[in-house]
């Protein structure tokens, strides 16, 4: 027999439950984390791995990439370096268009530019880093620089 109160009862598991499923679906799987990074949700962020999970660091944060072998040192503009175990080539193409790679092994954050010496061939960044210009992209920079500086 059903009385109001077993219906009441019922009615309410069913919500709670309800309730419960819905909550549960806001959770993102692993699958739907990394089609969020691939898909570029963190646009002005890069992630790379840690020992212990995920560092997000912002792009405007970085002044250059330099690889090492199969290794990439990503600085930063307070002075820090992260050494990652992927090559440079990893992370080209989750960078922006403030980077510009000046050698083979090296991508420079344009913002942080603070002079170019056309006669030896290098940049130096606003914290005194040099950096040289490989002899096969020096037209390629130059050209770059005035186009984009109209000068």
């Amino acid at each position: 027999m059903n009385t109001p109160l077993k219906i009441s009862y019922r009615a309410n598991r069913l919500n709670a439950v309800s309730h419960f499923d819905a909550s549960i679906k806001t959770i993102p799987s692993a699958k739907q984390f990394k089609d969020a990074v691939r898909t570029n949700i963190f646009q002005n962020k890069l992630v790379v791995p840690t020992k212990t999970g995920y560092r997000f660091l912002p792009l405007a944060e970085i002044e250059a990439l330099v690889s090492d072998g199969n290794y990439t040192n990503v600085r930063l503009n307070g002075g820090e370096n992260i050494l990652l175990s992927k090559t440079l080539k990893t992370f080209l193409s989750k960078l922006d268009n403030r980077f510009y790679r000046i050698h083979n092994s090296v991508v420079i954050n344009l913002e942080y530019l603070s002079e170019v010496n056309k006669t030896d061939s290098c940049v130096v960044m606003i914290n005194g880093q040099i950096y040289l210009i490989a002899r096969s992209r020096k037209n390629a920079f130059l050209s770059f620089l005035k186009t984009s500086l109209e000068i």
